[in-house]
C-alpha cells in the first residue's frame, strides 16, 4: 500500500490497528518513535528467552545481548546494595543504568529492520502479558481533518468519534509519509 500522503498513511495505520497487523502499523511510524517502542519491548531481555530470540532474528549479535543482560543483572545487585544505605552503590547504580541504556541503544541500532523487531516484540508482549507498547485503540474511531503539508513536514487533526481532537505530525522519509507519535 502506498503511504505517500498523510491521508494514505493514516488509512493504512488505522486499518493495521483494527486488524492487529503490527508489521503494517510499525511500517507507518517514524523510525525514531519505533526505536522508543522497541526500548519498552526490550525490558524483558534477560528474563524472557523469546525477546532475545527476536533480537537475534533481527540481526543483533549475541555479544550485544549478553552485555545488556549482564548490566541488568549488575543493576539488580547494585539496587539491593542501595537498600542497605550503601552510598557508593547508589553512584554505581547510576553508572550501570546509563551503561545499560547505551547497551539497549546499541541493540536497537544493530537491528536490521527496526519496524519488524517492534512488531515481533509487540506480538510477543500481547501473547504473554495481554497488552503491548502501543494501544490497540490507537486511531480506532478517528478520522483525519485539516491536513496541512509543508515540504517534508505535514500535520493534521485526529478527531475521535466523541469529538476530542489531537494534533498528529507526519514526516517524509524516503518518499513515504510516516506518523510521528511522540512530540519532539
Amino acid at each position: 500500500m502506498s503511504v505517500s500522503t498523510p491521508e494514505e498513511t493514516f488509512a493504512v495505520a488505522h486499518a493495521a490497528i483494527e486488524k492487529g497487523d503490527w508489521d503494517a502499523l510499525f511500517a507507518c511510524l517514524d523510525p525514531g518513535d519505533v526505536r522508543r517502542v522497541v526500548r519498552n519491548g526490550l525490558s524483558g531481555l534477560g528474563r524472557d528467552d523469546r525477546v532475545e530470540e527476536l533480537c537475534r532474528e533481527a540481526g543483533v549479535e549475541q555479544a550485544l545481548l549478553d552485555s545488556a543482560k549482564a548490566l541488568a543483572s549488575r543493576m539488580g545487585t547494585a539496587a539491593q546494595a542501595c537498600l542497605t544505605g550503601d552510598t557508593d552503590a547508589s553512584f554505581a547504580l547510576k553508572e550501570l543504568v546509563e551503561a545499560h541504556r547505551r547497551a539497549l541503544d546499541a541493540i536497537i541500532r544493530a537491528a536490521s529492520d527496526i519496524a519488524a523487531l517492534a512488531a515481533g516484540l509487540e506480538r510477543h508482549l500481547r501473547a504473554t502479558i495481554g497488552g503491548g507498547s502501543i494501544s490497540s485503540s490507537l486511531f480506532v474511531g478517528e478520522r483525519l481533518e485539516e491536513v496541512r503539508v509543508d515540504g517534508k513536514q505535514a500535520s493534521a487533526t485526529r478527531r475521535r468519534d466523541d469529538g476530542a481532537t489531537e494534533r498528529v505530525v507526519f514526516v517524509r522519509r524516503g518518499g513515504r509519509r510516516l506518523i510521528r507519535l511522540f512530540a519532539r
